[in-house]
C-alpha cells in the first residue's frame, strides 16, 4: 500500500475524533465527513458520502462555492458562507473554511454552524431596523466603507480588534487594520468594487508592531443606492480564523507524529485486506522482525509466505473479528523467513482502505516471555514432583530401616547351613536395592545431607576418566579438555563423581553404535541476564561449568522437556532415575543445568557451580578417622517416634553394652534428660517428630549438657535439610535405612573421637 493511502487511514481516523464539523471533498464531491459534520448538516453517513456539495446548498449560494474553488485551485486557502439545505427543507448557514490537501487534489473543509446567529440577525433587523444594532450584533468584525476604502462604520467587535488604532473612522481599512501604506495583496474589497459581487479573501492579522499573529477571513459585499442602484459603498465581514487554521495545522501535525510513531514503533503494524488475507502495507518492525522485505510481502498473504504456523488459527481469528469487531492479545506462533518459530501477541481491528474492509494487526512478540512461563513451570512442576519423591522416600526408608536391621539381627544368630539363611539373604539384598532407589529419589528431590569440601573439578574429572572408559565401552572415545587455571568449587566429591556416572550411562545409551563423549571443564561469569533469563533464583558471579556433549541420537523437544523427570524414560529396563539424580544433586549443590540436543544431532549438557570463593577456601579439614571397637559402655538418649526403628536402635545399642534410654519422641527425650541424674554422652535422634525436632531437642540437651554429642537419624526429608543445611564440624548424620553395624559403627566413631 503507497504512503497515501497509509496516511488516509491515519487522517481518517483522525477527522473522525475531531469535536467540530469537517469533510473532505474532491472536485466537489465529498469523499468524508465525521460525526459533527453529519449532525450538523442532518444528513446520515450514506447520504453525505458521495453527494455533490454544490448540491446541498441553496442555488443563491452556488457561485460562492465556485468562486471559493477557484480561489483555492491559485493556491489561495480560504472560506465563504453559506446556505445548506436539510433533508426536510431546513436551511442552515454554516461559514466553511477551506484548505487544499495532497497537492491540491482534495479540499479539507472546516463547518461552523452560523444559523442561529443569521436567525438572531434577522429578528434584530425585524425589530430595530437599525443598521448599528445589526452591526452590535454579530460576533465578526464588521464595517462599512465608501468607494475609497474609507472606513465610515464599524461594530463593536471591529473596535475591540482594532483599539490601539482608534479612532478608525476616516481611514482606509489597510491603513487602520494592517498598518500598511497599501492595499493587501489579496483584498476581497478591491475585487469587489471592480466587479460589484461578494468577494472573500484570507489575510494575515497582525499586532500593533506588525507581526503576524493569526488569519482573517474577508468577506466584502456590495451596498447599493436603493434608487439608483449604483455602488455605493462595501459592507465588510471580519473572520478570525485563527484556532480553524490552527486545528488544521494540529491535524496536520498529528498525522505526522502517528506516522513516525508506526515507523519508530519495535511492534510488528501490518495492514492486509480482510477478503484475501493480502499485505498492503507493513512497518519497519514487520520486515526486522519477520526477516522479509516489504517488496516481498506487499500484494501476498501470510498464508502464502507461510508465516502461519497452524493456518486454522488464522481462521479463528477471522471468526472472532467478524463476531466482535476487534481481536486482543491472541497468542499465535508465527514462522519467520529463516524458518524459526516465534511467539507473538496479536491485536486486530477492522478498518476501512478505500471502501474495503481490511485487518490492522499489531503483533508483539512474547517468545522470551513464554519460555520463562514454560521454565517457570518446569521449576514449580519439578518441585512438587521432588517434594513427593522426597516424602515417599522417607516413608520407606523408616521401613527399610527396620527389615534391614532385623535382617542383619537374624542372620547374626543364624547358622550358615540354616535353611531359612537364603531366604533372608535374599530379603536383605532386596532391602538394599530398594534403600538404593530411595538415595536416588532423595537425590532427585534435593534432600539428602551434603558433605561438601573444596574440590577441583579437573582432578574429579582424572580420577573418573579410567572408569568412566570401562563404563561406557571401547566403541565411544572419551575427550577431555580442561581448563588449567579452573576455578575451585565446593562440593560432595561423591555426589559429583554419581553424576559423572549418570551422565556418562546415559552418553553411553545414546550411542548404540559407538561415537565420541566430550567432557570439558571452564570459568564462566554468569551475570543477572542469564540468570533471571531461566528464572534462576542464583547469585551472580563466577562459575565453573562442566560440559558434557556426546554424538548419539539427540532428542526432541517433547523429550527435553521431560528427561529430568523421575521414572521417565526412553529405554526399556530404565529405572528413569539417572538424569533425575543428576538434577536434584546438581541444583542441591547450588548450581544449574540445561541441555542442548535435536533429533540426530547429540546432546550437550551444561552444568554451572558456584566457584568456592573468600572463607569458604579456608579451614578445609579431612575427615574423621575410626578410632576403637564398636562395642562401648557409655549413656545414649535415642529419641525415635517410628517405634519399630527405635526399638531396633535400642536392641542394637544395648547388644553392643550401651546404656540406653528411649523416648518416643523430642518432648519426652527432653523429659527423660532432665531427670536422668548420671552423664549422657551422646543423643541419637531423628530429625523430624512431633512436637519437638531432632535440632531443637539437641539445643535444649546441649545447653545443660554441652558435652553431649549428637547423632541425627533421618529418611532425608526436607524439613530436615532446613533444619541441619549440610553436616560440617561437628554435626553427625545417619541416613536410613541403616545397618545394625552401620550404626555401630558410627556411635563408636562419634564417641571414639572426642
Amino acid at each position: 500500500m503507497a504512503d497515501a493511502d497509509h496516511n488516509e487511514l491515519l487522517l481518517r481516523s483522525l477527522i473522525q475524533a475531531l469535536p467540530h464539523a469537517v469533510l473532505v471533498h474532491q472536485r466537489g464531491v465529498i469523499q468524508q465527513a465525521n460525526g459533527a459534520a453529519q449532525r450538523l448538516l442532518g444528513l446520515r453517513p450514506e447520504q453525505l458520502q458521495g453527494a455533490r456539495l454544490l448540491e446541498l446548498v441553496t442555488p443563491e449560494d452556488r457561485e460562492v462555492l465556485i468562486r471559493q474553488h477557484k480561489s483555492l485551485a491559485l493556491g489561495n486557502p480560504g472560506g465563504c458562507e453559506v446556505r445548506f439545505l436539510g433533508p426536510g427543507g431546513e436551511m442552515k448557514w454554516v461559514s466553511l473554511a477551506a484548505a487544499p490537501m495532497d497537492g491540491g487534489k482534495r479540499v479539507l473543509c472546516s463547518l461552523l454552524d452560523l444559523t442561529e446567529e443569521r436567525f438572531r440577525q434577522r429578528k434584530l433587523l425585524e425589530k430595530e431596523r437599525l443598521l448599528e444594532s445589526l452591526l452590535s450584533g454579530f460576533p465578526q468584525g464588521i464595517s462599512v466603507l465608501d468607494t475609497q476604502m474609507r472606513i465610515v462604520l464599524v461594530n463593536p467587535t471591529m473596535e475591540r480588534w482594532y483599539a490601539h488604532s482608534m479612532p478608525l473612522l476616516g481611514k482606509k481599512c489597510f491603513q487602520a487594520y494592517q498598518g500598511a501604506l497599501e492595499p493587501c495583496e489579496v483584498c476581497p474589497v478591491i475585487e469587489t468594487l471592480k466587479t460589484g459581487r461578494n468577494s472573500q479573501a484570507l489575510v494575515p492579522l497582525r499586532d500593533q508592531a506588525g507581526s503576524q499573529v493569526g488569519w482573517l477571513n474577508l468577506y466584502s459585499a456590495p451596498l447599493r443606492d436603493m434608487e439608483s442602484g449604483e455602488l455605493c459603498g462595501i459592507l465588510q465581514f471580519v473572520e478570525d480564523t485563527t484556532q480553524a487554521r490552527l486545528a488544521l495545522e494540529s491535524l496536520r501535525e498529528s498525522q505526522e507524529l502517528i506516522s513516525r510513531a508506526i515507523t519508530a514503533s519495535s511492534d510488528w503494524i501490518s495492514i492486509s485486506r480482510l477478503s484475501d488475507g493480502k499485505y498492503i502495507e507493513v512497518n519497519q518492525a514487520f520486515e526486522k522482525k519477520t526477516g522479509y522485505t516489504r517488496g516481498e510481502v506487499l500484494g501476498k498473504s501470510a498464508l502464502e509466505l507461510g508465516i502461519w504456523v497452524e493456518p486454522h488459527k488464522r481462521q479463528e481469528a477471522i471468526n472472532i473479528l467478524q463476531e466482535t469487531g476487534s481481536l486482543r492479545d491472541f497468542e499465535v506462533d508465527f514462522r519467520m523467513k529463516s524458518g524459526e518459530i516465534r511467539t507473538f501477541s496479536l491485536s486486530v481491528d477492522l478498518i476501512e482502505v478505500s471502501g474495503e474492509t481490511c485487518s490492522l494487526a499489531i503483533c508483539r512478540e512474547i517468545t522470551e516471555r513464554k519460555e520463562l512461563e514454560r521454565q517457570l513451570a518446569l521449576s514449580q512442576k519439578m518441585e512438587a514432583v521432588g517434594r513427593l519423591a522426597g516424602g515417599v522416600a522417607h516413608d520407606f526408608n523408616n521401613l527399610l530401616t527396620v527389615i534391614l536391621g532385623q535382617a542383619d539381627l537374624l542372620l547374626v544368630e543364624m547358622t550358615k547351613d540354616d535353611p531359612v539363611r537364603e531366604g533372608l539373604e535374599e530379603i536383605r539384598q532386596a532391602a538394599k536395592r530398594a534403600a538404593s532407589l530411595t538415595r536416588q529419589l532423595l537425590a532427585f528431590s534435593r534432600r539428602q545431607i551434603l558433605q561438601p569440601k573444596i574440590l577441583d573439578l579437573n582432578s574429579v574429572v582424572v580420577d573418573m576418566e579410567r572408569m568412566l572408559s570401562r563404563l561406557i565401552g571401547e566403541d565411544v572415545e572419551i575427550l577431555t579438555l580442561r581448563d588449567p587455571d579452573l576455578w575451585p568449587v565446593k562440593l560432595d566429591q561423591a555426589q559429583i563423581e554419581q553424576v559423572l556416572l549418570n551422565l556418562a550411562v546415559n552418553a553411553r545409551d545414546a550411542m548404540p553404535k559407538g561415537g565420541r563423549l566430550r567432557i570439558e571443564t571452564s570459568n564462566r561469569m554468569l551475570d543477572s541476564g542469564f540468570l533471571s533469563s531461566r528464572c534462576l533464583d542464583l547469585p551472580a558471579g563466577p562459575y565453573v561449568t562442566l560440559r558434557f556433549s556426546d554424538t548419539g541420537v539427540g532428542m526432541d523437544e517433547q523429550t527435553k522437556q521431560k528427561i529430568f523427570e523421575p521414572f521417565f524414560t526412553t529405554k526399556e529396563k530404565g529405572t528413569g532415575l539417572g538424569l533425575a539424580t543428576v538434577y536434584g544433586i546438581v541444583t542441591q549443590s547450588g548450581g544449574y543445568i540445561e541441555v542442548e540436543s535435536s533429533p540426530g544431532q547429540g546432546a550437550t549438557f551444561n552444568l554451572y557451580f558456584p566457584a568456592a570463593q573468600g572463607a569458604e577456601l579456608l579451614g578445609t579439614t579431612g575427615g574423621d578417622s575410626l578410632v576403637g571397637t564398636w562395642t562401648g559402655s557409655q549413656t545414649v538418649l535415642v529419641a525415635e517416634d517410628e517405634e519399630t526403628v527405635r526399638k531396633l536402635v535400642c536392641s542394637v545399642l544395648r547388644a553392643r553394652g550401651y546404656k540406653v534410654l528411649e523416648a518416643e519422641d523430642g518432648l519426652r527425650a527432653s523429659q527423660v534428660e532432665e531427670s536422668h541424674q548420671g552423664p549422657i554422652h551422646l543423643l541419637v535422634t531423628d530429625v523430624v517428630m512431633p512436637g519437638l525436632g531432632g535440632r531443637e531437642l539437641s539445643e535444649k540437651v546441649r545447653a545443660r549438657r554441652p558435652g553431649t554429642k549428637v547423632l541425627y537419624i533421618s529418611g532425608y526429608t526436607e524439613e530436615a535439610l532446613q533444619g541441619l543445611g549440610s553436616l560440617e564440624g561437628k554435626a553427625h548424620f545417619l541416613s536410613k535405612p541403616f545397618s545394625p553395624d552401620a550404626l555401630a559403627r558410627k556411635v563408636r566413631e562419634i564417641l571414639g573421637t572426642y
